[in-house]
């Protein structure tokens, strides 16, 4: 069973960052968007019906659109990427869907506190990411901070071959408009 994801997608990064997502980031170059991951796993595609969409769409209609800047870039082990302020709405939102579907805790349960967070780019080595981290800020540095504002989530599916495609934009705070 392959498993769906649950972002935010982040449009106004996209450009910006895709140069080094696309070399750093795997699933950049299999169809996934800059994002900010709520859920993943989540739900296995071919168990996405209507009763999950329609619990997805009543715990985002409690959830209204908010604005978030993207202002700094910032690092865990292995992963550069870009720090959504503020980040609390954006862990209200994995909170209650984590509460919605319990099965499916954010990535796999792994980190309890999970931080929301743009990736730029996945990097072995301490001495590597730092490097990485100062090209990297050379080069986005001077264009942050990025304004974006949080409208919908997306629920990711991938197919066969391991590419990913949008299966399902929910509105939020709109639980009627869910859109193919």
């Amino acid at each position: 069973m392959q498993e769906s994801a649950l972002v935010v997608e982040v449009p106004e990064v996209d450009s910006l960052v895709d140069p080094w997502r696309q070399v750093h980031d795997p699933v950049a170059s299999r169809g996934v968007p800059a994002h900010i991951t709520l859920l993943y796993p989540f739900v296995p595609a071919e168990r996405l019906d209507e009763a999950v969409l329609d619990t997805l769409a009543a715990t985002l209609s409690e959830i209204r659109p908010f604005d978030y800047a993207l202002a700094s870039l910032a690092q865990f082990p292995g992963v550069i990427y870009l720090r959504p302020d503020p980040g609390d709405p954006f862990r209200e939102l994995t909170r209650r869907l984590s509460v919605a579907f319990p099965d499916y805790p954010p990535y796999g349960g792994k980190f309890p506190e999970s931080q929301p967070h743009v990736t730029v780019a996945l990097v072995e080595g301490d001495a590597t990411q730092v490097e990485l981290l100062h090209r990297i800020q050379a080069d986005v540095g001077p264009e942050l901070p990025i304004r974006g504002t949080a409208t919908a989530v997306t629920v990711f599916t991938p197919d066969r071959a391991g590419s990913w495609h949008r299966a399902h934009r929910i509105e939020l705070g709109a639980p009627t408009r869910r859109q193919e």
